[in-house]
């Protein structure tokens, strides 16, 4: 074989071979340049990612921090609202302030407030930090001393074994020898409002311990036919299994946290005596003042285009047959009053009954006998140190023709002195309380008792509690519930909140405090027109 032949084509194999390494180290650099291009993109992308989530965490912080210190604000003013005292001059529960925490640094709350037609305050704050703002809207209202919005009846307090509830029907023993009884006994206490809106429990109670005692006596007469299951009514309903085996199913419930503040209520007692001695009578437009003192003709004590205060100071003022009172404003009863038959109390505004202790009397009482009272407002009867509270209403429709009807609260409160008694007596004759009645005292009553061939009725429209205080020794509390004759306990939002607004008006005149507690809140739009700016 030619040897350049053999040269030329081992030379042109070289030199193929040689392109073909040549055309895929290109391929392989281009592949390489392709990649490390979508690297470097891809890579920057996820720097701009971090970047832009590490701006979202810093500015989801600064709008946190800023809510702080909206709260802040919030919190602020519901404190000046409670001390009662505008430090810097621009209306109680309006402020602007520096943020006092020192690690949120450079930040303020605004906040303005504003009253509501019920009474609440409608506080608007907005909180400022150096990269964030937010706002927030929220409503503050007093704290009614007084519980109502859990059931239609509540029994609260430590009362334990000393707790009685009972309901007298037509086949109890106590009536085994009445046959000629005409009118069935009607007994009803019902949780579904009368105003609509979510039903609450017929009964609550607080004491688990007298919560057993009183369903167990319940149960045990249901089975028995002596008492009707469907004198209750509301929800939830919760079965009860007593120790005979007799289950039932009740809306009656076991409340371990009702809203109820004792230490409050007491308080409220403290302040309404103390304003009344030392604020309303002193300053009275007109005071009687003669023990046992007698009205017999018609009075006129402030119309509702002039309210009057009027004090009547004596140890047993009465008002005899024919004898009427009417007015407007507020009355003060120092001592104790009596309506005899025939006898007219028409009054609106607020009727005070407190104990008096230069005639001996510690007692307040507010009694009844055949005599008629209206009143459009708050009734307090209240007894002072060592006195007990009173409120009986006796009108034996067969002889002696009285009623009581009282749109308003109802607050019957003992002295704060051991066995103290709270009493409301209900025996005969129409009693009717649109709004609220309250019972509170160690040894606290609630007693209906109508007379036979009675139809009168015992009738409540919002809520009823009966109530003893919290104290370290509870052997002196004593609780007694006794409903008799024709009974209505409905449960009503709307009049019981009327009476609620009525007790924090009147204690708002009077400059007696109740501490502003925070209803609701929600976050709004820091740039809305009404939202204090920074």
């Amino acid at each position: 074989m030619d040897t350049h032949v053999t040269r030329s084509f081992g030379t042109a194999t070289l030199r193929r071979e040689r392109a073909r390494r040549l055309r895929r180290a290109g391929s392989a650099l281009l592949i390489a340049l392709v990649l490390v291009m979508l690297l470097t993109g891809y890579s920057g992308s996820l720097v701009s990612l971090a970047l832009a989530n590490s701006r979202s965490v810093d500015a989801a912080v600064e709008l946190t921090r800023a809510t702080y210190v909206a709260e802040a604000g919030i919190n602020a003013a519901i404190a000046e609202l409670n001390a009662g005292v505008d430090a810097d001059g621009d209306g109680l529960g309006t402020i602007s302030r520096n943020y006092p925490n020192p690690q949120i640094a450079s930040s303020r709350y605004r906040v303005r407030c504003t009253t509501n037609a019920d009474g609440s305050r409608r506080l608007v704050a907005s909180g400022a930090v150096p990269n964030g703002l937010r706002a927030i809207e929220a409503v503050a209202a007093p704290e009614v001393p007084f519980p109502g919005g859990d059931a239609a009846l509540g029994l609260f307090g430590p009362s334990g074994t000393h707790t009685k509830f009972k309901i007298f029907s037509d086949h109890d023993e106590e009536d085994d020898d009445d046959d000629d009884r005409e009118v069935a006994d009607t007994i009803k206490i019902n949780g579904y409002p009368a105003d609509g809106g979510a039903a609450v429990p017929a009964l609550a109670i607080q004491d688990p311990v007298a919560y057993q005692k009183v369903m167990e006596k319940l149960s045990k007469e249901i089975a028995k036919g002596k008492v009707s299951a469907g004198s209750f009514d509301g929800a939830p309903y919760v079965a009860y299994t007593n120790k005979k085996g007799d289950t039932v199913s009740l809306p009656i419930v076991p409340l371990p946290n009702p809203n109820y503040n004792p230490t409050l209520l007491a308080s409220l007692r403290d302040a309404i005596i103390d304003r009344t001695f030392n604020d309303i009578i002193p300053h009275a437009d007109q005071t009687i003042a003669t023990d046992g003192h007698k009205i017999s003709t018609a009075v006129v004590w402030g119309t509702p285009l002039s309210p009057k205060t009027t004090v009547i100071s004596s140890k047993d003022a009465k008002v005899k047959s024919g004898g009427v009172i009417t007015g407007s404003g507020t009355l003060v009863i120092h001592g104790e009053l009596k309506l005899e038959k025939g006898s007219v109390l028409n009054w609106t505004g607020n009727v005070i009954v407190i104990g008096n202790e230069d005639k001996g009397k510690d007692s307040a009482k507010l009694k009844s006998e055949g005599g008629t009272i209206n009143v459009v407002g708050n009734v307090f009867v209240m007894g002072t140190d060592k006195g007990s509270g009173e409120f009986k209403v006796d009108n034996d429709e067969k002889k002696k023709q009285g009623s009581a009807h009282i749109t308003g609260a109802v607050l019957v409160m003992a002295g704060p002195e051991e066995k103290k008694k709270a009493k409301l007596k209900a025996e005969s004759g129409d009693f009717t309380v649109d709004g609220f009645i309250g019972v509170f005292g160690e040894r606290a009553e609630l007693k209906v008792e109508e007379e036979h061939h009675d139809t009168s009725a015992f009738t409540t429209n919002g809520a009823v509690v009966v109530a003893v205080p919290e104290n370290d020794d509870d052997k002196h509390e004593k609780l007694s519930v006794k409903l008799h004759g024709n009974t209505s306990i409905r449960y009503d939002r709307t009049k019981l909140a009327a009476a609620m607004a009525g007790i924090l008006k009147f204690t708002g005149e009077y400059g007696i405090p109740s501490p502003v507690r925070l209803r609701s809140w929600r976050e709004v739009s820091p740039y809305l027109a009404d939202v204090p700016q920074n």
